[in-house]
């Protein structure tokens, strides 16, 4: 084998190398922007309960908005649709300015809540 074949080698695994470095720091990163269904929880209960019922123990009490539960268990629902909601107004729905993260933790929470799919006998 030649030096410069040897060269070609070294700089194509390099290459390989910083590829594949690359996708797992972006899976790494696109996981990160998931959001925590926790903290979600937290800024639910804080910014959106005077409105909704944002929890399965508070089911059916909301005031002037639909439930959380409800809106997690439409098959419209998806992480899309609620950052296409969080970004627009609708209806008399006070405009929230949300960052990111926090936009993602609530999303991540509201799905969190949809109904689960019953478990097969065995």
């Amino acid at each position: 084998m030649s030096q410069a074949t040897l060269i070609r080698l070294v700089i194509l695994a390099v290459l390989v190398v910083i590829v594949l470095i690359a996708i797992r720091l972006h899976g790494a990163a696109a996981q990160e922007r998931r959001g925590d269904p926790q903290s979600g929880r937290l800024f639910a209960e804080a910014l959106c309960t005077e409105c909704h019922a944002a929890s399965r123990e508070s089911a059916g009490v909301g005031r002037y908005a639909p439930d959380f539960v409800a809106i997690a268990g439409r098959r419209s629902t998806t992480a899309q649709s609620l950052r296409r909601a969080f970004r627009g107004s609708h209806g008399g729905m006070p405009q929230f300015e949300f960052g990111p993260r926090e936009a993602e933790d609530i999303i991540a929470y509201m799905l969190s809540l949809r109904p689960r799919a019953p478990r097969m006998p065995r």
